[in-house]
Order: C-alpha cells, then sequence, then structure tokens
C-alpha cells in the first residue's frame, strides 16, 4: 500500500520502520524547518502548497495536497504530526476528504498533571497573559511565538528557547536557538543561569514527562502548559504507534 505519512515527531520514524518491514511503501512528509529526517525512504520537504497548481487557490496548502495525493495514487494517510500543528492536521482531512482517503492519525497522549510533578494547565495565551505580571525571569519553549505577544513588562526579563529563531527587537528577551532532546542536567543548567521564575511550554506528551518539566519541578520553578488545540477529527485515531501498525494489518470488518 501507498501511504503519506505526515511526520515531525520521534514515533513518525518508526512508524515508517513498521509500515516497511510490512511490506508497505511509505513517503515521508516533514516541514523542514529545522532538520531533515534520516530515514531510507522516499522524503519531502517544505510542505505542499510547492505542488499547487492553481495560483488563485485559496488554500494552496489544501489545493497542493489534494493534488500530490491524486498522482501519487496514494492510498492511506497517516497523520503523525506534532499535536500543536493543527493546520497540518485540517489540510491533511480536507484533502483526504476530497479525495475519498482513509485518513489516519497518531496522537500522542498529553501529559497529566501528578503529586510528583505537577503543572497548571491553561486554554490559551490570553488566559496566561493574566498571570505572566506575577513572574519576572520566564523561561518559554513554545516554539515560534507572534511577534505581538512577544512583549515583556518593564520588570521582566524573558528567556525563549526554540529551534527556529525568532524574530524580535525586545532588548528584554534573550534567545536560545537549540534543538532537543536535552538531558536534564542541561535543562537544570538553563534555569539556574536565568534564574527562572516560571517555565511556560507545551504539552506536547508522549511515554516520557520531558526533561525541562522535570528540572523546573526540581527547582522549585511553577510550570504551566498551553493546552492542545482541538484537531479536526481522522478516520481513526492511536495513541500509540503499535496500535496504529496493528489496525493495518487487520482485513477490513
Amino acid at each position: 500500500m501507498r501511504i503519506l505519512l505526515l511526520g515531525g515527531i520521534n514515533e513518525a520514524k518508526g512508524l515508517v520502520q513498521g509500515l516497511q518491514d510490512a511490506g508497505h511503501l511509505p513517503v515521508y512528509s516533514i516541514a523542514g524547518r529545522v532538520r531533515q529526517a534520516e530515514l531510507v525512504c522516499e522524503q519531502i520537504s517544505g510542505g505542499f502548497s510547492q505542488y499547487c497548481t492553481d495560483l488563485t487557490s485559496a488554500h494552496p496548502g489544501v489545493s497542493g495536497l489534494t493534488h500530490w495525493l491524486r498522482q501519487q495514487h496514494t492510498e492511506l494517510v497517516i497523520d503523525a504530526t506534532h499535536p500543536y500543528a493543527e493546520q497540518i492536521s485540517r489540510h491533511a482531512v480536507s484533502a483526504c476528504r476530497a479525495l475519498a482517503i482513509p485518513c489516519w492519525r497518531y496522537l500522542r497522549p498529553a501529559w497529566q498533571s501528578t503529586p510528583e510533578l505537577p503543572f497548571q494547565q491553561l486554554e490559551n495565551w490570553d488566559a496566561l497573559a493574566r498571570l505572566l505580571p506575577h513572574f519576572k525571569k520566564p523561561v518559554f519553549t513554545l516554539g515560534q511565538i507572534p511577534a505581538a505577544r512577544l512583549k515583556p513588562l518593564p520588570h521582566q526579563r524573558w528567556l525563549v528557547r526554540s529551534a527556529i529563531g525568532i524574530n524580535t527587537d525586545q532588548d528584554r528577551i534573550d534567545q536560545v536557538q537549540a534543538i532537543g532532546p536535552f538531558s536534564l542536567a542541561h535543562e537544570e543548567q538553563m534555569f539556574r543561569l536565568h534564574r527562572a521564575d516560571l517555565l511556560v511550554a507545551k504539552n506536547s506528551g508522549g511515554s516520557l514527562m520531558d526533561n525541562k518539566l522535570k528540572a523546573a519541578h526540581q527547582l522549585g520553578i511553577p510550570i504551566i502548559l498551553l493546552q492542545r488545540p482541538p484537531l479536526v477529527a481522522a478516520d481513526r485515531e492511536y495513541s500509540s504507534p503499535e496500535a496504529l501498525l496493528n489496525a493495518l494489518e487487520r482485513p477490513p470488518q
């Protein structure tokens, strides 16, 4: 079966290998803004708007993906993107519906606050903005932050870490451009050097709690996670790569 796998997280690479082991022909797609995947399969990077043939299309990403799927005779799309990659997930569902191609999704289980590692979860940036004035040296690991949000108060100094540099002229924002994963010791050092009093991150989820959350908790730094965006429903959704691969091998009912 010819399968398009939309990747961007570590588990997606394992899915590629699992698909190949089962005799399928996966094509791996990644945004490519951070790094390229080291996989022995056909790969696409840079998004699907590059394949859009309708220059008047209001949605070149969807149009390009639809065109590519049709031209490649794709039989299944697997969305294994980051839980916060709402746009590509929405595009995938739209393109698959237009072509009557099934769209499956692997979605990492979200982290849950526990007594051993508590955190507060907020719905959006507006809710966060109401709490930020109470802190002086927050650390943000949210990826790209809109320029309109990059406004430290006079008593604050922010540290923003992301894989892609942010565009800001704010003199009260320190930037760290780096690609994880990071060790527990590395994260502790970052918090200590910045004298952080707050961590703001995403609920990326997965089987293991992220080292930055562990480090912040060990240092007594409060943790705020921004909730995941709601995603358009796929035809099927799985919380583990193994469950998805097993379902693929079962004959249809």
